[in-house]
């Protein structure tokens, strides 16, 4: 796992295989939780794990 420290305005970049990237923008942190916003080509799909596992049949990880 990589592991960066940003702060609120700074953004990540992620260069898919195909060349396309998905931006990743600090936008605010509290102590309990940290805000991001991300862009991305619409077809690039972006979901909490829960919601990715879910839409692929699994819970927790776990094939149903």
């Amino acid at each position: 796992m990589l592991v960066l420290m940003q702060r609120p305005g700074e953004v990540v970049v992620i260069t898919l295989p195909d060349g396309r990237t998905v931006e990743v923008t600090v936008i605010e942190m509290e102590p309990a939780r940290v805000r991001m916003g991300y862009t991305a080509d619409r077809d690039i799909g972006i979901d909490r794990k829960k919601i990715y596992l879910r839409k692929r049949g699994e819970v927790d990880g776990n094939v149903e």
